[in-house]
């Protein structure tokens, strides 16, 4: 009883004493664990005595869940981030789900409570947060999110005022590639007031593939400036007389300059002539971007308070693709033909073909927060509004040429017409849409149990959605809308507080319900166990039941081709130029997702700082939503509509519309090591070390085009993207270190090789290593800090290379050979890139 009691004192002094010391005792996450009545534990007196002591931090999330892990100031300082954008970003390996598919965003919280849209506080300094707690994936359950992925929660500190000033500029190595960027931001945050203003401008120039060592391509139906002759048949004679006169059988010619007869044609003849166009393709176009974004928040009450936000933002990226194909086509009673057959003309307009984009959205948010009681309640309004453009520039019509060329107008001669010039034929695409959104949630205790509270969230949700869209060839403009409903509870139940034999053992129940016009009633439903048996271990079980829908976007964007796009055919062994679609599917389809997880933590004792952990995940989709950029015997087979060939059998066209797939499953396996200097107490410059390591084992991930076809495994063989089927193996690091001034961060990944089977033999994708590396000096920690002006004493110079290496995906056929689609270039065009920036304060 005396020990009981000693303790008792002991941790009644800890919660006397202010934050900050709590905070410098809870920096262990297992040891917040031990002491957070939230965590489900308490600690132990002696053999059967538990004894829990509530300690609630500032800014500490709803559901009494406690954190995976907490990152102090120090060690947020560690990573080198500029803004919490950065810094989110820099945690991405360790939030990331192991779904198989695409993982959804982080959910990010602010002082334990939602926020109207991330972008809000993302070029937020990074010194403005004090700490953050990366909480389980069951936590967004309890804020109306859905389960999926971990939930950021950054606590800002009490107070900070600054303004910020981040400029860099960056280029790649190999040349061709710059870009520019600077960031300014306004913060002031008092308690539970704060002032958020930036502003961001950005540059990114355009990479040609002139600037990259990519070679002409390869022979095929060649368009050429003067044009080249050759038969309506791809690769049949044109002439038996041309051939005679050449020696050869003739299937196509370029077109002389002078006056046309068969002995000029025959000069050239199986030389055709060619055009370089690489100056006039990109590989990765032009950009600029400007965001200007506001935010403030203000208590309104004692308990309430009230969040207004808005943010304008302005894209825009040209493109190039090369010079617009003409075709003619010249019977053979042309009086200026030579030839006894039709021919057909290939030709090239005198202009670049080049596209510009535009996307302008503007948003507006207000959000209220306040408590209840033990409840916590938040409700958002959103509108938001974005016009979309797309013109085409460099078209040319070659209809009234043609109508002429057919009624053999004498002055009309196609020989010379070819060359131009031509009518232009410039092309606008469009899309506007506009969503507003009403968010309501609440989350509290809901009856006390002998383990804890029965905590309960509920959620619901009004959204109207329109689009307005108009394509390239469309009559007139697609008009679809669409109002959804849903709601959503969430149910924790403790069913242990932390006995000495079962440990601390929590369960959660949710459930969502979506009214969605088209596609009826839709729910999701799912079901949690967590179990820490001890402080140091941790065990996680989810299930989730969820029924999807396909957005407004992907249905009703307008279809948009793009010219000139080159793609590897593996049915005939060849690179070929296509006209890619995309945009949207109306004939998309609601699908359904099942996913079981188990995830295990381990804190070994005796070595502080280390985290280990597993997590095993089983996903099953019915009518999942997919793109495919590439071809495949199995996916021509599957939908053969998605692919056209000319009368030679070349592919021509290729639709990369999404498409909804039969189904597909991912079984997988996420195990992780992670390790965290604690610095020794007291000392106010510590070195600081962290590293982590996470392999990613993949055992199952195949996907069944169409009811009763062939299974695609993309382990084995299969692929639906341009690089390659999903590699079994991926590992991914990264290690951060700091001393005074000085501080570096260096993360690389390598993804195992695979293999892909085509019709025309295999394609071996190569392993894939990267490497990227950040080196930093702040200014103010130099011995000679003292001696700069201010500005340089808040200062901040910053070195990055991406791509350290230089690696690019290299692709082999079975005779070793790359085929011309896969030539590095195009697969990872900007290769190794440099970038140097200095950022300061002015508090």
């Amino acid at each position: 009883m005396l020990k009981n009691l000693s303790l008792a004192w002991a941790l009644a002094a800890a919660i006397a004493a202010p934050e900050s010391a709590a905070v410098g005792q809870l920096n262990d996450p297992a040891a917040a664990e031990r002491i957070a009545p939230s965590a489900g534990k308490g600690l132990r007196a002696g053999n059967d005595d538990i004894l829990v002591i509530g300690i609630r931090l500032r800014g500490e999330a709803i559901g009494g869940v406690a954190p995976v892990r907490r990152i102090d100031a120090g060690e947020i300082a560690s990573y080198g981030a500029g803004t919490v954008s950065d810094l989110v970003e820099a945690l991405e390996p360790e939030t990331r789900g192991n779904s198989g598919a695409a993982s959804p965003p982080q959910i990010v919280l602010l002082n334990g409570s939602r926020i109207a849209n991330f972008s809000d506080i993302g070029g937020l300094p990074a010194e403005a947060i004090q700490r953050i707690d990366i909480l389980p994936e069951e936590v967004a359950l309890a804020y109306g999110y859905p389960a999926g992925a971990r939930v950021l929660n950054l606590v800002t500190r009490e107070r900070f005022r600054a303004l910020t000033l981040d400029s860099s500029a960056g280029a790649a190595t190999r040349g061709g590639r710059y870009s520019l960027s600077t960031d300014w931001n306004l913060a002031r945050i008092r308690g539970e007031s704060r002032i958020i203003v930036d502003l961001s401008l950005a540059r990114d120039g355009a990479l040609d593939e002139s600037e990259r060592d990519i070679p002409l391509a390869p022979a095929g139906p060649l368009f050429a400036a003067g044009g080249n002759a050759a038969a309506p048949v791809f690769g049949a004679e044109i002439d038996p007389a041309l051939s005679a006169l050449a020696g050869t059988i003739v299937t196509v010619a370029p077109v002389p300059g002078t006056t046309q007869t068969l002995a000029q044609f025959a000069v050239g003849a199986q030389s055709p002539a060619q055009t370089d166009l690489r100056p006039f393709r990109t590989l990765l176009p032009e950009t600029t971007r400007f965001v200007l974004g506001a935010s403030i928040s203000r208590p309104l009450f004692s308990r309430i308070a009230a969040t207004i936000s808005g943010r304008v933002t302005s894209t825009r990226s040209e493109s190039g693709f090369g010079r617009a194909p003409v075709e003619l086509f010249v019977p053979d009673a042309n009086p200026f033909s030579p030839f006894a057959s039709d021919v057909l003309l290939l030709g090239l307009a005198p202009a670049p073909l080049r596209r510009d984009s535009r996307t302008d959205t503007a948003r507006l948010s207000a959000l209220f927060s306040g408590d209840f009681g033990l409840w916590r309640w938040t409700a958002t309004a959103t509108g938001e509004h974005a016009y979309a453009t797309t013109r085409d520039s460099g078209r040319v019509d070659t209809a009234a040429l043609q109508a002429r060329v057919l009624a053999a107008d004498p002055a009309a001669n196609p020989f010379a017409a070819i060359a131009g010039p031509f009518d232009p034929a410039a092309r606008l695409s469009s899309s506007r849409s506009r969503r507003g959104a009403i968010d309501l949630s609440a989350a509290g205790p809901l009856a006390r149990l002998p383990a804890g509270d029965l905590f309960l969230s509920l959620s619901a949700s009004a959204e109207h959605l329109g689009l307005v869209s108009r394509g390239f060839e469309a009559p007139g403009p697609a008009r679809l809308a669409r109002t959804q409903t849903w709601a959503a509870a969430s149910l924790d139940a403790p069913l242990s507080r932390g006995n000495a034999s079962l440990g601390g053992l929590a369960a959660n129940f949710n459930v969502t319900v979506r009214n969605i016009p088209r596609f009826g009633w839709l729910r999701t439903w799912g079901a949690g166990l967590r179990w820490a048996p001890d402080p140091i271990v941790s065990f996680n079980l989810s299930y989730i039941d969820d029924d999807g829908f396909p957005t407004l976007q992907e249905i009703g964007e307008p279809v948009v081709p793009i010219p000139s796009f080159l793609i590897f055919d593996p049915i005939r062994g060849e690179t070929v130029s296509v006209t890619r679609l995309e945009g949207g599917n109306p004939l998309l389809h609601p699908n359904n997702r099942r996913e079981r997880k188990i995830e295990a933590i381990l804190r070994p004792p005796g070595a502080a700082g280390i985290t280990l952990s597993v997590n095993y995940s089983e996903v099953d989709l019915d009518n999942p939503i997919a793109t495919f950029p590439i071809v495949s015997p199995d996916l021509e087979a599957a939908f053969p509509g998605r692919f056209q060939r000319d009368g030679s059998g070349r592919l021509i066209l290729v639709d990369a519309r999404a498409i909804s797939v039969a189904s597909s499953h991912f079984r997988g396996l996420r195990s992780g090591l992670q390790y965290v200097t604690q610095p020794a107490p007291g000392d106010r410059n510590p070195t600081r070390f962290a590293a982590s390591l996470f392999h990613t084992w993949r055992f199952r991930n195949d996907i069944r085009t169409v009811a009763g076809g062939p299974v695609l495994d993309l382990l084995d063989g299969a692929a639906v993207g341009p690089r390659g089927g999903v590699p079994r193996h991926l590992i991914e690091g990264n290690a951060r270190l700091t001393r005074g001034a000085l501080g570096a961060f260096v993360s690389g990944s390598w993804q195992a090789d695979s293999l892909v089977r085509g019709g025309s033999g295999d394609l071996i994708y190569a392993d894939r290593p990267r490497l990227n590396a950040w080196l930093f000096l702040n200014l103010g920690q130099l011995g000679s800090a003292s001696s700069l002006p201010a500005w340089l004493r808040a200062g901040r110079l910053t070195l990055s290379v991406e791509n350290a290496l230089d690696a690019r995906l290299q692709v082999r056929d079975a005779a070793g050979q790359t085929p011309f689609a896969f030539h590095p270039a195009y697969l990872d065009p900007q290769g190794r890139t440099l970038r140097i920036g200095f950022r300061t304060f002015i508090k």
